[in-house]
């Protein structure tokens, strides 16, 4: 069960709420488990998630796969006006283009 991993030790309902916590009114009689509602720093999967999510931000930009600056991939070449590619890592992101009009498209 992965709530042994990232929910703290369980308490009594009526604990958290006395201790200022919303806790629904079926939960103030049991044991609950409070756990995160972040991705925990150093988890090695929230990195991944991260960039996955930047990922589909940039396909929603409007950016093809051949845009994209990807490792080990083929990187895009600018030469014509319109042309423009993107990288991305994590919560960083940039574009580069021959234009300003195709830095700012799509």
């Amino acid at each position: 069960e992965l709530g042994l991993y990232f929910c703290l030790p369980a308490v009594a309902g009526h604990v958290l709420r006395e201790r200022g916590a919303e806790v629904p009114p079926d939960l103030v009689g049991e044991k609950v488990r409070p756990a995160l509602t972040v991705l925990p720093m150093g988890w090695s999967w929230s990195l991944c998630l991260c960039q996955a999510v930047l990922r589909q931000a940039i396909f929603e930009a409007g950016f093809s796969d051949a845009e994209v600056v990807a490792d080990r991939g083929v990187p895009p070449r600018l030469r014509a006006e319109g042309d423009r590619c993107v990288f991305g890592y994590v919560d960083n992101f940039g574009v580069l283009a021959c234009s300003a009009a195709a830095a700012w498209e799509g």
